[in-house]
């Protein structure tokens, strides 16, 4: 994997364009915009732009023969007007045997930040490739928090 280092915003599109090996400018004609449009005026820096929904890169990663799975840290589930977290059930550890299974996208933030981040996962060399321009194993003492992962898997074909 290649390190991207991104300083406009851009951390999720630079985090797919590592897990994936494509140049920079290719997700962002495919997906037909760069994550700047202003959105939401009075919310300020970055929370005013569009940015990208994982949902577009997912559709993108279908076209190519991609599969994205969506593995959260800490699972949600809407009981009644109650939202429990059910990796009290589940357990966190599922997460992070996930992380064994390829590379992906952690979503998350940074620590103390509200904004979110995204990095790119190395599986294989179980390490984070930050597109702030660096990168780092995973060993609990970094400042970024993950809170999803986005497996992404060549899908064989069938029939």
């Amino acid at each position: 994997m290649k390190l991207i280092t991104r300083n406009d915003l851009q951390c999720v599109r630079a985090s797919f364009e590592m897990v994936m090996g494509v140049e920079a400018g290719e997700f962002g004609e495919r997906l037909g915009h760069d994550g700047m449009q202003v959105i939401a005026e009075d919310q300020g820096v970055p929370a005013k732009y569009r940015s990208y929904h994982p949902q577009e890169f997912i559709d993108v990663l279908l076209d190519w023969g991609y599969s994205c799975t969506m593995i959260e840290l800490d699972p949600c589930m809407k009981h009644g007007n109650l939202l429990i977290n059910h990796a009290a059930f589940l357990g966190q550890d599922r997460f992070f045997r996930s992380l064994l299974k390829g590379d992906g996208v952690i979503f998350g933030r940074i620590k103390g930040s509200k904004t979110g981040h995204a990095v790119a996962w190395n599986s294989s060399e179980s390490k984070i490739y930050d597109p702030r321009g660096y990168t780092y194993q995973w060993n609990g003492d970094q400042d970024f928090e993950p809170r999803q992962f986005f497996l992404i898997q060549k899908v064989e074909a069938h029939g």
